[in-house]
């Protein structure tokens, strides 16, 4: 984990991300040319090259999407009734709490 002044350390932060796409935001980390905060719904396209490191002094985002109403797009209406029926399941999904070990268990020794 680092902090922002870990960040501001590195002359290759910059505390605003760069007006332009994730890719383009990926490639110039790869390259050493960037550091940036960007959310964490970007971890899933992040390559060998580039790691995610929590900020510790940052507060936590909420992704939220809008859109101007009404819409008559059939696209928009399909896309929002599939993630509010998605939410609706997660939210109604039951929390699993993990399971007591065994103590039965064969414990692993190393010598």
């Amino acid at each position: 984990m680092v902090t922002t002044a870990d960040l501001c350390q590195d002359p290759t932060y910059q505390e605003e991300c760069p007006p332009m796409g994730l890719d383009e935001i990926l490639d110039r980390v790869a390259l050493g040319r960037l550091v940036t905060v960007v959310g964490s719904g970007s971890v899933d396209r992040l390559t060998r090259e580039v790691i995610a490191i929590p900020v510790a002094d940052l507060p936590t985002t909420t992704l939220v999407l809008s859109w101007l109403p009404p819409t008559s797009r059939p696209e928009i209406v399909t896309f929002v009734h599939t993630v509010q029926r998605t939410a609706a399941a997660v939210a109604n999904r039951p929390r699993s709490v993990p399971a007591a070990p065994d103590p039965r268990a064969a414990k692993v020794r190393s010598s």
